[in-house]
């Protein structure tokens, strides 16, 4: 039998990229993430982030976006050598703010940006350059300022604002040295593929407990900045 076409992904959202940045939160630990389009064709949104901000498969967090809304998410794909994970929002949403992939990785010398909530300067747009193609883990090199909290945030083409990576590790903090994320086209890769409804499991979603008006399960505690990942000994910055 021929192969079953994909799926014609429903519209909704706006191309955004800077809107497309939000916190995400799994447990305490906070980094950032970025919303990626077109929308899925079962109506949910794929989250980039990196995975040393996530501890695998199945985990439950929350992404929270610029305006204020926030979103259950579930890790669906964790890659821990390029240092990449998806997540999927865990209910239908019309009109959220996206970004999207490049198809192939950058050039050298090609100037980027990111937009992150590390504890440097938060939501200050820092522009760097792209210092070495893709090495055998699967990640670029440019030359970018971040910081924790910074780590799994979108790093963007200055030319066409598209994904080319997500933070991953850098060789000093909050100023511009060599720092590494998975490249885009590992990205592309690994990004999930929505399953059919009929071949999706029915599960029964445990019904929230109350006590006193409130949640038992409602997780107050506070956003903290994942430590971003240092790596020694890498190439001097350029």
């Amino acid at each position: 039998m021929p192969p079953k076409p994909d799926p014609k992904p429903p519209e909704g959202g706006k191309l955004d990229p800077v809107n497309a940045l939000g916190r995400i939160r799994f447990g305490t630990a906070g980094c950032t993430a970025t919303v990626i389009g077109p929308r899925r064709p079962d109506g949910r949104w794929d989250v980039l982030t990196a995975a040393h901000c996530v501890s695998g498969v199945g985990a439950r967090g929350t992404l929270t976006l610029k305006d204020g809304r926030s979103f259950g998410i579930r890790v669906v794909a964790y890659h821990k050598t390029p240092d990449v994970a998806w997540c999927v929002t865990d209910d239908e949403v019309k009109d959220l703010p996206y970004a999207l992939i490049a198809e192939s990785n950058p050039p050298v010398d090609t100037p980027v940006w990111h937009m992150g909530f590390g504890v440097d300067k938060p939501g200050n747009r820092e522009d760097g350059t792209v210092a070495e193609r893709e090495n055998a883990q699967g990640q670029l090199r440019m030359v970018l300022s971040v910081s924790s909290g910074d780590s799994g945030g979108g790093i963007f083409r200055s030319d066409t604002n598209e994904v080319v990576s997500v933070v991953c590790c850098t060789s000093g903090m909050a100023r511009k040295v060599s720092m590494w994320g998975c490249s885009a086209e590992v990205a592309r890769r690994t990004r999930p593929r929505p399953a059919d409804d009929a071949d999706e499991a029915w599960v029964p979603v445990p019904i929230p407990i109350c006590k006193d008006g409130k949640r038992e399960d409602a997780d107050t505690r506070e956003w903290t900045p994942h430590p971003i990942p240092i790596r020694t000994g890498g190439p001097a910055t350029k």
